[in-house]
């Protein structure tokens, strides 16, 4: 209608100026506009100038639809206020201010350094932190816990320094599933479907349980219909070769280790099983375990990432000492046999496939399947275990690794003396200085007793 300003891209993404009914004239010198006939010469009454009133399309719209704070008002305007973004979590640990300070504090060391002209690496720079010893061990605790997570762990992993000895405990549903992983470097994703009558295939996929194996592979009605069935993936989170080698230093464990109970009852055709596996025996003997892997038949010898991951536990549920008189429940005398009668179980089924008798043994055992690639050097025992690079392998049975080839390319002759020279200072103190101070604490202590008794005894 005449009078009121047409609706344009102005009007609805900016702020326009009030519409009013009548004639109007606009003002340039001002930017005003005056509402009403125009005014007559010489006639003219000194008025100040109306600024425009700013109105947006929900201010409008509330206008004509109950006013301000009206229903529609309320749904245009914007209701989810976003967080700063200093306040953001990075890794849910820490403010993205706090890394930005670090990043920033960092750089102003590194000006500070050039402005000095120091050639000296800094504190936190690669060349010293890399060499530093708590940097490296809560590096590689970082690095355990993460494979372990990848492997299937779900319960929490402690990062202290006792890792290594086991004192974060897991389940042995867990701890079979990252044998599983270390022998073939995977793990498996358990997603599956469900019966959904809405979806164009009459299925729909359903995420993963939250456990680290599979349990269950399908769940059926009374009338046989389908409600849910796994469909199990594998993912790769190491190379073959990595998980051929490890396979080969738990099969070693057996052969020459606390394993060695499972070396030759375990047989199919006549001859060993090439088994691999751990024992596990806790403090003052109150749990016992044996994991290892039983392999199965493929081309060329039998193959522990295609075969099957057995996990044994012994204890009491009140965790009391596997104990009495001279009688100790270790895993090689109480986990063990248990872990034998089972593989062997699987195997006198059929489950890990008939060797070819025309393989030549290793160990006395059938031989392993290994990746093409890697290189088997015999041991020297005599100093300490290493491979001997020059070496051929002439007796199978024989100690030996399995070992990634030597590159043709040497690697670099570095100086210890200088690798020395720009290692820090050693913070952690060693262990035989620690010893030194607990032994004389403890004279101290003895000392003190003694001067203490002497005391009430006089006279």
């Amino acid at each position: 209608p005449e009078g009121y300003l047409p609706i344009g891209p102005d009007l609805l993404t900016g702020e326009v100026t009030s519409p009013q009914i009548g004639g109007s004239t606009a003002d340039p010198a001002t930017g005003t506009t005056r509402v009403g006939p125009p005014p007559t010469p010489g006639k003219t009454r000194p008025t100040e100038p109306t600024p425009p009133q700013p109105t947006t399309v929900a201010g409008m719209l509330g206008d004509l639809f109950g006013g301000r704070g009206s229903p529609v008002e309320r749904i245009l305007e914007p209701k989810v206020k976003l967080p700063e973004l200093g306040d953001l979590l990075v890794d849910d640990r820490l403010h993205f201010r706090t890394v930005k300070a670090v990043e920033s504090s960092m750089a102003r060391r590194r000006l500070a350094r050039r402005a000095a002209g120091s050639s000296a690496p800094g504190l936190y720079d690669p060349e010293l932190l890399y060499w530093h010893q708590d940097f490296r061990v809560l590096l590689a605790m970082k690095y355990v816990k993460a494979l372990a997570v990848e492997y299937g762990v779900q319960t929490d992993i402690g990062e202290v320094l006792s890792m290594p000895l086991g004192a974060s405990e897991i389940t042995l549903e867990e701890a079979v599933a990252v044998y599983d992983g270390l022998v073939s470097g995977e793990t498996w994703d358990f997603p599956g479907t469900t019966a959904d009558e809405s979806a164009l295939l009459g299925t729909s996929k359903v995420g993963q349980p939250l456990a680290p194996a599979l349990l269950i592979a399908e769940i059926r009605d009374v009338d046989g219909n389908i409600i849910y069935r796994a469909t199990p993936e594998r993912r790769e989170v190491a190379t073959p070769e990595v998980g051929a080698m490890t396979s080969d230093i738990l099969r070693n464990v057996v052969r020459f280790g606390t394993g060695g109970r499972a070396g030759s009852p375990i047989q199919s055709g006549g001859k060993p099983l090439p088994v691999g596996g751990k024992t596990g025996t806790t403090n003052d003997f109150r749990n016992a375990a044996f994991l290892g892997y039983a392999p199965h038949v493929e081309r060329g010898g039998y193959d522990p990432a295609s075969g099957w991951a057995v996990g044994v536990y012994v204890g009491y549920d009140d965790n009391r000492p596997m104990s009495r008189g001279n009688l100790r429940v270790g895993g090689s005398s109480g986990a063990l046999p248990a872990w034998i009668t089972t593989v062997d179980g699987i195997t006198q089924a059929g489950l890990l496939g008939e060797p070819d008798p025309g393989w030549a043994t290793v160990g006395g055992a059938w031989p392993m399947a290994a990746p093409r690639g890697l290189v088997r050097l015999p041991v020297d025992p005599a100093v300490g275990g290493l491979p001997i690079a020059s070496a051929a392998m002439t007796d199978p049975d024989a100690a030996s690794v399995l070992t990634a080839p030597l590159a043709a390319t040497p690697p670099p002759q570095v100086s210890l003396a200088d690798a020395r020279a720009h290692r820090p200072v050693r913070t952690a103190p060693r262990t035989e200085d620690i010893l030194r101070v607990l032994q004389e604490r403890r004279r101290k202590r003895e000392e003190l007793a003694k001067q203490r008794e002497s005391v009430w005894d006089a006279p």
